[in-house]
């Protein structure tokens, strides 16, 4: 792993786990990670994965839509670093990062979980217009600019109940 500066072990030896059994009265869940971000340790993606399943069953999502959850592959706008030259690893492996978005139940049921998954993104917080340094870049990676995140946030939440 590199170093990364204010990155501490602590920060990425374990993975979160999935929400125990109970009642819980939370109803709609948003999720969404980089399945190469750089910034956290390799495997750490699979780690995250089966969360969205577990806090559907969690929170009351019928099986039904538990065992076919709707996916979208959200469109491909940016083609990130697309006009990069340089040969650092963290940047060539968060180029042209693309999504998709998994979705159990729908928010207006009663309960829902969304995630938003990206491969090749970095360690940021997706949006069009970014203005990262190179050396941002070169420690966190290329962010996804094909969504605005806080509205994909936004829209889903809107949708609840």
């Amino acid at each position: 792993m590199r170093d990364r500066p204010g990155a501490m072990a602590a920060d990425v030896v374990e993975g979160p786990q999935l929400p125990a059994p109970a009642v819980y009265s939370l109803k709609h869940v948003f999720l969404a990670y980089s399945d190469t971000d750089p910034v956290m340790r390799a495997g750490y993606s699979q780690l995250i994965a089966p969360l969205g399943l577990g806090w559907a069953k969690a929170i009351g999502v019928s099986e039904s839509d538990q065992a076919a959850p709707t996916v979208v592959r959200l469109d491909d706008q940016v083609v990130e670093g697309a006009d990069y030259t340089g040969s650092d690893p963290v940047v060539l492996a968060t180029r042209d990062s693309r999504a998709q978005q998994v979705t159990y139940g729908t928010p207006s049921s009663g309960a829902s979980v969304r995630v938003v998954e990206f491969d090749h993104a970095g360690h940021f917080w997706p949006l069009p217009d970014p203005a990262d340094s190179s050396e941002t870049l070169a420690t966190y990676g290329l962010r996804n600019q094909d969504l605005q995140l806080s509205d994909a946030v936004w829209d889903f939440f809107v949708g609840a109940p």
